[in-house]
């Protein structure tokens, strides 16, 4: 069963770490993971005291996962990435970052790594039972935008325009599909779901082209403005409607897992699957020559 336990928020003061390390306790011994305890209970010092020095707030910190796999997560207000390099002095090429710490958290864990997110950073491990001193020790740093996309003139782009979009609906599967995205890709590294590779895989993707869409800003506009409705016209990567198709079965199949309590995120609500299957058909159907269908008129073909 996945853990679905709130985030414990944490100040900027030495007292966090007695609070972090006793939150994450809790959890273990509810689980009855008491093999994992010494090094969940290290690692968390570790990345609670990089958050407090080298971060920024807010700083959080949070048990997820399952189980047989927890993940020990620390949140903080801060994009600026561990920086990871290898002691050049030491045969076995362990880790040296903030004193070596990310070291100690990379041997105690049996993966680990750093999400960079839009308002800041997680950097996250899943304590291992008997500590690691071979091996690859390097921690998965992620960062979707510094990826490189080439830059396509407007020639190259397909015209797609939405109209009618329900501007808060969207900001929530919005939120969600990020959500999805980090555990998928989380899983395929842990090694948590047979199909979360190739799941995280469409995810990639997509996010790859949709970087290249123009007229996004407009929709990032109406979300911070909170308005009710918005038309917009996107203009997207020819190969990305077909992406769009694949992405739209994937979280068919996705939201199913979730149905059945497999993820952590939870399922999408009926209102919310209607308005996923029309914004990715209409990426489908508009790729293909076929004119823009309004959210308005595809609700009430829906009802009838």
């Amino acid at each position: 069963m996945p853990l679905r336990l709130p985030a414990v928020e944490l100040a900027a003061d030495a007292e966090s770490l007695g609070r972090a390390r006793a939150s994450v306790r809790a959890v273990l011994e509810g689980l009855e993971r008491l093999d994992l305890l010494d090094a969940a209970l290290v690692g968390t010092s570790e990345l609670v005291t990089n958050a407090i020095l080298h971060g920024a707030p807010p700083i959080s910190v949070q048990v997820r996962g399952t189980r047989q796999r927890p993940r020990v997560e620390v949140r903080d207000g801060s994009r600026r990435p561990p920086v990871v390099t290898f002691h050049a002095g030491d045969p076995d090429g362990l880790l040296v970052t903030y004193g070596r710490g990310l070291e100690l958290v990379a041997m105690l864990s049996t993966a680990w790594g750093a999400d960079l997110i839009p308002d800041g950073k997680v950097v996250w491990f899943t304590p291992a039972a008997e500590p690691r001193t071979h091996g690859d020790l390097g921690g998965d740093v992620f960062d979707l935008a510094a990826t490189p996309v080439p830059e396509l003139s407007d020639p190259d782009l397909t015209r797609i325009r939405i109209v009618g979009l329900p501007v808060e609906a969207y900001a929530g599967f919005r939120q969600r599909y990020f959500d999805l995205a980090r555990e998928l890709r989380l899983l395929s590294l842990t090694g948590g779901h047979p199909d979360a590779r190739r799941f995280s895989a469409v995810f990639l993707e997509a996010d790859r082209l949709g970087r290249q869409v123009r007229g996004y800003d407009l929709l990032v506009a109406a979300l911070a403005q909170h308005r009710e409705v918005v038309d917009v016209d996107l203009f997207v990567p020819p190969e990305l409607p077909d992406t769009m198709r694949q992405l739209l079965d994937t979280l068919d199949e996705v939201d199913a897992l979730c149905r059945r309590e497999q993820m952590l995120t939870l399922a999408a609500s009926s209102d919310e699957r209607l308005l996923i299957r029309w914004w990715f058909t209409e990426f489908v159907r508009q790729g293909a020559g076929h004119p823009s269908t309004p959210w308005p008129d595809y609700v009430h073909r829906a009802d009838v």
